[in-house]
C-alpha cells in the first residue's frame, strides 16, 4: 500500500485516457485522493465508470467518458466538456492501448505471428492517439502557462522485450515524440515526461498469460528472473511513480524517461 499525500493535487484537474483497471487506475485514484478532479476515459465503459466511482469516493469530480482514444473528433468533445464542467484541464496522463486483435487478444507473440491489422491499430490508438490528446489539451496549458504531460510507456520499447515488438516499437516511438515535446515547451512551463513500466502484475498481463499459454509465460518467468527483486511490480507502484511525474515534486524533470521495473532496466 502506497503512501497518500493529501492536498498534493488540490486544485488541479487531471485527464486521464486509458485509465483500465491496473497502474493507471491506481495513479487517478490516487490523484483524486490527493485532492484533484478527474476526467477519466476507456474503450471499455465499465472500466473507466468502475475508476470514476473510487475517485468520487474521494470528494472529487470525477468524469467518466467511454471512448476509444483513436477517435480525434471524439477526444476534442471530450476536452470540451471537460473544460466546461472542470474549469480548465492541468494534467494529461497517457496511457491508452488497443484492445488485441483475434484470437491473440493481445498477447505476448513474436513479429512473424503479428498482422498488419494490429500494427495499424496500435499506431491508432498509441501514438496518433496520444497526438490527438496533446492537440486538445496543449493550447490551455500554453494560455495558463502550466501543464503536467506523462505518457506511460513500457521498457520494451527502451531495451526490447521478447513477444513486444508492436507495443514496443510504438511506444519508443512516443518516448521520442516527449523529447522533442519537452524541449518545445519548457517556454510556457509544460513539463512532459514518460514513465515506463516494467513487468508488472495487472489483469492486462494475466490475461496475456492465459492468452498465449506457453510463450508468455516462459517470457514472463524469463523477465522476472533477471528482476533483482525477484517479482513483479505491483499496479500502485507504478501508479505512484505516475503521480510524482504529474506533479509540482517533479517540477525541474522534462523530456525525461523513468523505469518502474524491480531494476530490471537500468540505464
Amino acid at each position: 500500500m502506497q503512501r497518500y499525500y493529501p492536498g498534493r493535487f488540490a486544485g488541479k484537474v487531471a485527464l486521464v485516457m486509458g485509465v483500465g483497471r491496473g497502474s493507471t487506475k491506481e495513479a487517478a485514484v490516487r490523484m483524486a485522493a490527493e485532492g484533484a478532479d478527474i476526467a477519466l476515459t476507456d474503450i471499455v465503459k465499465e472500466y473507466v465508470d468502475k475508476a470514476a466511482e473510487e475517485c468520487r469516493g474521494y470528494g472529487r469530480k470525477a468524469l467518466a467518458f467511454a471512448a476509444d482514444a483513436a477517435d480525434g473528433k471524439l477526444t476534442g468533445e471530450i476536452v470540451e466538456q471537460a473544460n466546461k464542467e472542470l474549469a480548465k484541464i492541468d494534467i494529461l496522463v497517457y496511457a491508452a492501448i488497443p484492445i488485441g486483435l483475434g484470437e491473440k487478444k493481445g498477447a505476448l507473440r513474436p513479429f512473424h505471428e503479428t498482422s498488419v491489422e494490429e500494427w495499424d491499430r496500435e499506431y491508432a490508438v498509441t501514438l496518433r492517439g496520444f497526438t490527438y490528446a496533446l492537440r486538445a489539451v496543449l493550447s490551455g496549458m500554453m494560455e495558463r502557462n502550466y501543464g503536467k504531460i506523462v505518457f506511460i510507456a513500457t521498457d520494451a520499447a527502451r531495451q526490447g522485450s521478447t513477444g513486444q515488438t508492436v507495443d514496443g516499437a510504438m511506444k519508443a516511438a512516443g518516448i521520442g515524440l516527449v523529447k522533442t515535446l519537452a524541449r518545445e515547451y519548457a517556454r510556457y512551463k509544460i513539463n512532459v515526461n514518460v514513465v515506463s513500466p516494467g513487468p508488472h502484475a495487472t489483469p492486462l498481463v494475466k490475461e496475456q498469460l492465459e492468452a498465449a499459454g506457453a510463450f508468455s509465460t516462459k517470457v514472463i518467468e524469463g523477465m522476472v528472473s533477471w528482476v533483482p527483486f525477484k517479482r513483479l511490480g505491483e499496479p500502485d507502484e507504478i501508479g505512484a511513480v505516475t503521480c510524482f511525474m504529474a506533479s509540482d515534486d517533479a517540477s525541474y524533470m522534462t523530456g525525461q524517461t523513468i523505469s518502474v521495473s524491480g531494476g530490471l532496466s537500468m540505464f
